[in-house]
């Protein structure tokens, strides 16, 4: 088993990248919060961020009936 340990006690406030594809897909572009022109520079993207419970927000629109 692979061992893990975090320097900090809490969250680490990181953007993660997320890459969507599908049905629904459109919906994050809606929910973006604004832009890292670092992080857009480091994975060459555009920088946009949404927060992490929108994630779930958009999943449960795709899923309900």
């Amino acid at each position: 088993m692979t061992k893990v340990q975090y320097a900090g006690k809490g969250h680490s406030n990181a953007l993660v990248p997320l890459y969507v594809k599908g049905p629904g897909a459109e919906l994050f572009l809606q929910r973006i919060k604004g832009a890292d022109p670092k992080a857009a520079t480091f994975w060459k993207f555009s920088g946009q961020y949404v927060d992490n419970t929108d994630v779930f927000h958009v999943v449960k629109t795709v899923l309900t009936p």
